[in-house]
């Protein structure tokens, strides 16, 4: 899968999962949701990933949730917040 909202390297054992959204903070969206979801799925079942690393790009973690585009932007697709908040 390519990823947009995250970058996954790997070196030595250690891969590192890096947010990918430095001009929002790297604050959590339906997308960034979904590629976590699916990136830390298959790191589950790597056996060379020895230690994970959870970092984000820029200058910040991560500013949480980005309501705009969670509350606002869903609004009108109820079908679709449902099916991003059931990802687990």
């Amino acid at each position: 899968m390519e990823y947009k909202a995250i970058q996954v390297k790997r070196q030595d054992g250690i891969t590192w999962l890096v947010f990918n959204r430095p001009e929002k903070k790297n604050a959590m969206n339906p997308t960034l949701h979904r590629e976590m979801h699916h990136a830390l799925s298959e790191l589950d079942q790597d056996d060379d990933t020895r230690v994970l690393v959870i970092t984000g790009n820029g200058d910040s973690f991560s500013a949480g949730e980005d309501l705009k585009e969670y509350f606002y932007e869903l609004k009108d697709k109820p079908g679709e917040s449902e099916r991003i908040r059931k990802i687990s």
